[in-house]
């Protein structure tokens, strides 16, 4: 593919993705959605999150990879009660970052 096409596909996928998220704001508020799919709306995105980190954390190379499982579920899980208690998303990630670290070291 030649330089023009290129920037065909870029600009393409570019605009695409400014209208899939300028939909929301101009279609919302036209239409009042019911409680309960913006529920959906909201479980959906946790679960694709989830379904992102998992991935990246699990699967290496194409292959489930579980050496480091218990290191990453400690993080996770001190990373999850930091979040809780503090309501703060830096503290928990340096609390889980942290926690990696001194088990990759001691381990």
């Amino acid at each position: 593919m030649d330089e023009t096409g290129w920037l065909v596909v870029i600009l393409g996928v570019g605009a695409g993705s400014y209208m899939l998220r300028a939909a929301p704001f101009v279609i919302g508020s036209r239409i009042k959605f019911p409680p309960l799919f913006l529920e959906w709306l909201v479980l959906l995105a946790l679960g694709l999150v989830a379904g992102i980190i998992s991935k990246a954390l699990f699967i290496k190379e194409g292959c489930l990879h579980l050496q480091d499982m218990p290191i990453q579920l400690a993080a996770i899980g001190v990373a999850t009660l930091l979040n809780r208690q503090y309501r703060n998303i830096l503290v928990a990630l340096l609390g889980g970052i942290a926690v990696a670290l001194l088990l990759k070291l001691l381990l």
